[in-house]
């Protein structure tokens, strides 16, 4: 009476031996006396309670090996049953591990019917990694256990959960590995087939241990958990936390060494790549830079940035004054639903290279199969653009450099201009009101035939 419960809720709870003591009447649903189960009651409120618990180990590798993600994410808790990569990606994308076991079966399907992407053995397999970084076991193998309940997990399964639920997520491990082997190929964003490379990853999935390792060659990877962004709250009323301060200029820097911009041969000045939205005109410079920018959407924005030095590796200290709206849409884009990802130029020389021998879709097959987004094309079309105008640039500049221009005139100044530098030329001979001129040429040497040229100006 005292307690408001619907049909579901009685069908849940009406359990043999568990009964339902109201804490107003103090009454329990039998009529009968019955001895309450206090501790059945408590596990059955821990079942139902979704908040999510911390993982007590993992937060203690983080905190022993790389305690700076500890600023930002938080290990959940997932049960460590074999499912344990599944389970995490449940509780990730849908707040729940009962979804586990469906996922599993996605990406078993997904193994099964694209096969040349996960099979190493077939001619026209698709590698996901581009390189041999990563060692996994034959597909067999894997297949068998994507498809066993509370079997093992590898890197392949991450690539198949991707592309079964047609969504990016990033896969992280700890660098306490000696081994580049373990560090490189465990870390990256995973975006598999059918997923666009812009999309943004929801979800992040850690390598973890069931024991804290007492080294770092002692961590062995035996279990997944999912890493929550942690919300950061500042407290005004602390005294600990220092007051804002707000600057009406800029210091200057004028004491501070920095670097010069030759020593960087893997930036393109002229097209700086951005790895962030409010970075793209850092650049290393020979002093202190006074150049402020201004954005159209906030005129009190200022920022400037400085490259300073000596340091193991280069610091761009960027000093901002302002609010910065964030990154705009780009107005050449296909869609305007989220901000232009600008190609890296590696990946265009890349495809100008190959283009001289190799057909644009057998160099987007090889491209598309690179480890990481940022050396991928974006599609086969762009493929297909760069090649058209990297074969129209240079016949524009053979007919420059061969023919001198579009017109016989052009031809003529070119002819007279190579007299002093050919040797095949030796005289011009050009008369008065003659349609026909004279060209005499070398037929002492005989790489050049002995040809007689009559050309007409008429």
């Amino acid at each position: 009476g005292c307690v408001p419960m619907d049909k579901n809720m009685m069908r849940e709870w009406d359990a043999p031996g568990l009964d339902i003591l109201c804490r107003t009447c103090s009454f329990t649903s039998d009529p009968d006396p019955v001895t309450y189960d206090f501790a059945a009651a408590c596990k059955r409120l821990q079942d139902a309670v979704k908040a999510p618990v911390f993982n007590p180990q993992t937060r203690e590798i983080l905190q022993k090996f790389q305690p700076v993600i500890l600023n930002s994410y938080t290990p959940l808790y997932v049960q460590g049953d074999g499912n344990c990569l599944f389970r995490a990606l449940s509780r990730g994308f849908f707040g729940t591990e009962k979804h586990h076991l469906h996922i599993r079966l996605l990406s078993a399907l997904e193994m099964a019917s694209q096969r040349p992407f996960y099979d190493e053995q077939l001619k026209d397999f698709s590698n996901f990694f581009g390189e041999a970084e990563y060692l996994c076991e034959p597909y067999c193998i894997e297949f068998k256990a994507a498809s066993t309940p509370g079997s093992w997990s590898s890197i392949t399964r991450f690539y198949a959960a991707s592309a079964a639920l047609k969504v990016a997520f990033r896969s992280y491990c700890p660098p306490i590995m000696n081994d580049y082997f373990m560090s490189s190929p465990l870390t990256r964003k995973i975006c598999d087939r059918g997923v666009k490379r812009s999309a943004i990853p929801m979800v992040i999935v850690m390598w973890s241990s069931s024991i804290v390792p007492h080294e770092e060659g002692d961590f062995k990877p035996d279990h997944f958990v999912m890493l929550q962004k942690t919300e950061i709250r500042a407290n005004q009323n602390d005294d600990g936390v220092t007051a804002v301060q707000i600057a009406e200029s800029l210091p200057d820097l004028d004491k501070v060494p920095t670097t010069s911009t030759s020593d960087f041969q893997d930036k393109d000045p002229a097209s700086p790549a951005s790895r962030f939205p409010d970075d793209e005109l850092i650049s290393p410079a020979e002093a202190p830079s006074d150049e402020v920018d201004h954005e159209d959407d906030d005129e009190n924005y200022k920022r400037r940035a400085t490259w300073l030095e000596p340091a193991p590796t280069p610091i761009a200290c960027v000093e901002y004054i302002g609010h910065y709206s964030g990154a705009a849409l780009h107005g050449n884009a296909k869609t305007t639903r989220e901000p232009y990802t600008r190609t890296d130029p590696s990946v265009l020389n890349a495809i100008k290279k190959a283009s001289n021998t190799i057909k644009p879709r057998e160099i987007y097959e090889q491209l598309k199969r690179k480890p990481t987004e940022d050396e991928r094309p974006k599609n086969l079309r762009q493929v297909q653009n760069t090649k058209y105008h990297t074969h129209k640039r240079r016949r524009v500049e053979e007919i420059k450099q061969h023919q001198g221009g579009n017109n016989l005139g052009d031809n003529i100044n070119q002819l007279h201009n190579a007299i002093h530098d050919h040797p095949f030329i030796q005289e011009i001979f050009l008369r008065k009101q003659r349609s026909r001129h004279r060209l005499i040429h070398n037929t002492t040497n005989s790489r050049y035939p002995a040809v007689l040229l009559l050309f007409s100006t008429g």
